[in-house]
């Protein structure tokens, strides 16, 4: 048996300009840490980690170490509640005035998808993409006695968040199939790249189509395609018509690679 540990690389990585943002907090006229302040850390928040739970977020401010001796020493149970508003006052300021979240099937927050690139602006001087480094990752034992192998495996990291956006904007549903799997309670679907991240493709929303299982391994083995002239069909291996595609469309060159590259090498 082969087993590999990737080490986990975030995408986005803070600036120094970011750094020193986070650890300095700016405070409202009632000394408390501000609700400005925690929008931009919201959003940041959520490009390094895919979403947001307020539990999860508070979790992380404590974290951070940025509350000084006077905001714990007025977090009674009634100051608590008063100091932890602003966070509540910059998530409602997000998703209700500005339209920058979006309530996710497993009630956590994300960035809607035609939004992100705004967002990303929005933080460009605080946030980058963080250099791409290969995991390094050694393979231990298999289960017979002809010895052990090493490997090295080396991954593209993908943008989690920008593809939890597409599959909720897409409403967990399969666009060849239209099924949406109840996983507890939230819904699980799959992103695939037309034009696969190993072979250059860009993790962009043009490239991706969300998928139920099956046919996530279907478009990946090249046993199904979309047509790449009539691209709101799938056809399987004989050219025949088996679904009608349902929108958002991929875009046409990324259509074509996997028709090309992969659908025809079968």
């Amino acid at each position: 048996m082969v087993t590999e540990h990737l080490a986990e690389n975030s995408k986005y990585k803070l600036t120094p300009k970011g750094q020193q943002f986070v650890s300095t907090p700016t405070r409202d006229s009632n000394g408390r840490v501000s609700a400005n302040y925690f929008k931009k850390l919201i959003l940041i928040f959520i490009i390094q980690r895919g979403s947001y739970r307020p539990s999860t977020f508070k979790d992380y401010v404590k974290s951070l170490g940025i509350l000084i001796d006077a905001d714990f020493e007025s977090m009674t149970t009634r100051q608590y509640v008063e100091w932890k508003h602003n966070i509540d006052i910059a998530k409602d300021q997000l998703e209700k005035q500005q339209r920058l979240l979006i309530k996710t099937p497993d009630g956590s927050f994300t960035i809607p998808i035609e939004r992100y690139a705004e967002v990303l602006h929005q933080v460009s001087t605080l946030i980058e993409t963080a250099p791409f480094q290969a995991a390094p990752v050694a393979i231990e034992e298999q289960e017979y006695p002809a010895g052990k192998i090493n490997t090295v495996i080396t991954r593209r990291i993908r943008d989690t968040a920008l593809s939890n956006a597409v599959k909720t904007q897409r409403n967990y549903e399969c666009q060849v199939c239209g099924v949406k799997l109840p996983m507890g309670n939230t819904w699980y679907a799959e992103v695939h790249h037309l034009k696969p991240l190993g072979h250059d493709g860009p993790d962009i929303e043009a490239n991706m189509l969300v998928l139920c299982p099956n046919h996530h391994v279907l478009f990946d083995y090249g046993a199904i395609a979309v047509h790449p002239e009539n691209t709101n069909t799938v056809i399987d291996g004989c050219g025949k018509i088996i679904a009608n595609l349902k929108p958002p469309l991929p875009r046409k060159d990324y259509i074509q690679f996997h028709h090309a590259k992969i659908f025809q090498k079968l």
